[in-house]
């Protein structure tokens, strides 16, 4: 399992912002400077690209977030539990077919736009929860 340790970074570098949503109980924006960004693809490519099946990473996030990533092999489902008043952990169990798509998509988010993961098709309906990415200005 891949690790990914930023607990510690600034909020005008990288923040999270969790929000109700009316269709899927919650929503949860990541924004972040181009410096993670790039940090953050690449780790991400590694894994949506790993041949092992059961390929994971889990991503430690700063406000008590915890998100893990999992290639799958049937539907893509995004799950938000909240075990502990200051704990957040998320599962974004990704069909492995599809991280092309989401991978190119990601790649072309200039700074300034907004990537919502419900609007790739396949994305189950037990899902809970939408995770957007924005990639901030400098």
């Amino acid at each position: 399992m891949g690790h990914m340790d930023w607990k510690a970074k600034q909020p005008d570098a990288l923040n999270l912002q969790r929000d109700d949503h009316p269709e899927r109980e919650h929503l949860l924006v990541i924004r972040m400077d181009s410096a993670h960004w790039g940090e953050w693809i690449r780790t991400l490519t590694e894994l949506l690209s790993d041949p092992n099946p059961s390929a994971e990473l889990k991503s430690e996030w700063p406000g008590g977030w915890t998100i893990y990533w999992k290639n799958r092999d049937d539907d893509s489902r995004v799950l938000l539990a909240h075990p502990d008043e200051n704990l957040w952990v998320a599962t974004i169990a990704w069909k492995r077919d599809a991280a092309g798509s989401l991978l190119e998509a990601l790649l072309r988010l200039s700074p300034g736009e907004r990537l919502s993961l419900l609007e790739f098709e396949g994305v189950s309906f037990l899902s809970n929860l939408e995770i957007c990415f924005e990639r901030l200005q400098g």
